[in-house]
C-alpha cells in the first residue's frame, strides 16, 4: 500500500514513524525491568555464608507472579497515549494547517479522512499489544521455569498459568 494514504498531506513520515518507534521502544525496555526484578527476587531465596556460598532458605518462597509483573507494561498505556495524540494531531492537522477538511470532504470515499489519520496509530498500537503479549508470555514462562524448585507460593496455581503459556 501507498505509505501516503496512511498518512495526512505534508506529514513528515520519517520523524512519525521515528516517534511510535521509539515509544514501542521504551515501552520494551521498560518491561525488560522484570528481569532485573526476578533476578532480585530469586537472590532473596538463599542466604550468603561469605566465599561464594549460597544456601537456598527453604522456609522462603518467590512472590506471587503479580506483583513481579506489576507495572511492566505500563509501557502500554504510553504507547496508547502517544497514538491517540497523534490521531488527534492528524485530525487537528486539516483543520489548522493547509489540509483542507472541505477537500476531504468532497473526496468520492467518506472514510478517506479516518483512513488517513487512524490508520498509522491504529496500526502502532496493534503492534504494541502483540509484544506487550508475548512479553507478558515470556515473564510467565520465566517465573516457572527459572523459580527453584519448592520455592512457588503455595497459593499459586501452576495449571491456570501453564493454560496461559
Amino acid at each position: 500500500m501507498n505509505k501516503n494514504k496512511l498518512f495526512p498531506p505534508g506529514t513528515n513520515v520519517a520523524v512519525e514513524c521515528c516517534v511510535l518507534g521509539t515509544t514501542i521502544g521504551w515501552m520494551v525496555i521498560a518491561g525488560m525491568s522484570f528481569i532485573s526484578k526476578f533476578q532480585q527476587a530469586r537472590e532473596n531465596l538463599y542466604d550468603d555464608f561469605g566465599n561464594g556460598v549460597m544456601i537456598r532458605n527453604l522456609d522462603r518462597e518467590m512472590p506471587k507472579l503479580r506483583s513481579l509483573v506489576s507495572g511492566r507494561l505500563y509501557g502500554l498505556l504510553i504507547v496508547l497515549l502517544g497514538c491517540a495524540a497523534i490521531a488527534v494531531g492528524h485530525y487537528v492537522s486539516y483543520y489548522r494547517e493547509s489540509k483542507s477538511i472541505y477537500v476531504m470532504k468532497r473526496v468520492s470515499s467518506r472514510a478517506e479522512i479516518h483512513v488517513r489519520c487512524l490508520a498509522v496509530p491504529l496500526i502502532t498500537f496493534a503492534v504494541a499489544l502483540i509484544i506487550a503479549f508475548i512479553m507478558f508470555r515470556l515473564y510467565v514462562w520465566g517465573y516457572y521455569y527459572f523459580s527453584p524448585e519448592g520455592s512457588l507460593p503455595k497459593q499459586v496455581d501452576p495449571s491456570f498459568w501453564r493454560a496461559v503459556l
